[in-house]
């Protein structure tokens, strides 16, 4: 810590003030000094007076020195043991975590008149669709189950591997020339007889010759129409996104059967419809067997009950 200019010019000041208060002059001399009268005291009396004011005198200039003293050596600790200077907050804060990938997604956007796509904008994850990727070094197949159902594939020409650019001038997969590539997407029970297109690739990522990752669009024309699909593809091979699950606890207020309608035990399987319903035609129903066979199947996260 390094002492400011105008500190160290007070220093010199109290300095100049005790070698002043110090020397025979200080006393000789005082500032502002008026000739005083001289009493002439008695044989064997003493002066008081004088002898009150020159203790006084040192006193105060035993007090100034003593303050200056102080001063200087409060200042001097100062300038021999600096402070640390504070700690840089940025240096103190937790290390960054590297940002988390992109979870992989599938985005369409199709014209006016597209008759894929039906003019509608549709946005995937795999949080909210189960999305299938099959990947071989020169062709992509992939399908889409969610509130809607597609199916696409993407074919290189001579089925080389992907690579960064554009494919263009493409027909119907899979009855393109293998020179050229293919590609189609359809679904929805909805499909092109004859289409053109292209797609392009933004990024792609092999280890050796397995496709772990790739960022490609496309577009797609059907019939020959100028309305286009088109669409965004971002995948890769690691991601462990999955949908939330069920809600437990499960939420109050949610329908429950009436008791009253309900066996005792054994399977059944119970209907209430509500006036209007046009499936349970307003009328509910308990079957029971072996008068009604309940059969029941499941098949990974899919339940499948029938009554006959």
């Amino acid at each position: 810590m390094q002492l400011a200019p105008a500190l160290d010019s007070h220093r010199l000041h109290l300095i100049e003030a005790a070698k002043w208060l110090g020397s025979p002059r200080a006393e000789r001399t005082p500032v502002n000094s008026r000739p005083s009268r001289t009493l002439t005291m008695p044989k064997g009396m003493t002066n008081y007076s004088t002898n009150r004011t020159s203790l006084a005198r040192s006193s105060g200039r035993l007090v100034l020195a003593c303050l200056v003293v102080a001063a200087i050596t409060a200042c001097g600790s100062d300038r021999l043991a600096p402070t640390a200077p504070p700690e840089d907050p940025v240096d103190s804060l937790p290390p960054r975590e590297p940002p988390k990938p992109t979870p992989n997604f599938i985005e369409l956007e199709s014209d006016s008149g597209d008759y894929i796509g039906k003019g509608l904008k549709y946005h995937y994850t795999q949080a909210t669709a189960v999305i299938s990727v099959s990947a071989a070094p020169g062709h992509l197949s992939l399908t889409v189950t969610g509130d809607e159902w597609w199916i696409a594939d993407m074919q290189t020409p001579e089925g080389e591997p992907f690579q960064l650019g554009t494919y263009d001038n493409l027909v119907r997969y899979p009855f393109n020339d293998a020179g050229t590539g293919g590609l189609d997407w359809s679904g929805e029970g909805r499909g092109c007889n004859t289409l053109t297109g292209s797609f392009t690739v933004d990024s792609v990522t092999y280890s050796g010759t397995e496709l772990t990752a790739i960022d490609l669009h496309f577009e797609q024309h059907c019939e020959g129409a100028s309305a286009a699909l088109r669409g965004t593809i971002h995948w890769r091979n690691d991601d462990t996104t999955g949908p939330a699950g069920p809600v437990n606890p499960i939420p109050s207020g949610l329908w429950t059967p009436n008791a009253a309608y309900l066996p005792a035990s054994g399977n059944y399987v119970y209907l209430e419809s509500d006036p209007g319903d046009w499936i349970g035609q307003g009328v509910f129903h308990t079957y029971t067997p072996p008068d009604d066979p309940i059969a029941l199947t499941a098949f990974g996260g899919k339940l499948s009950v029938s009554v006959a």
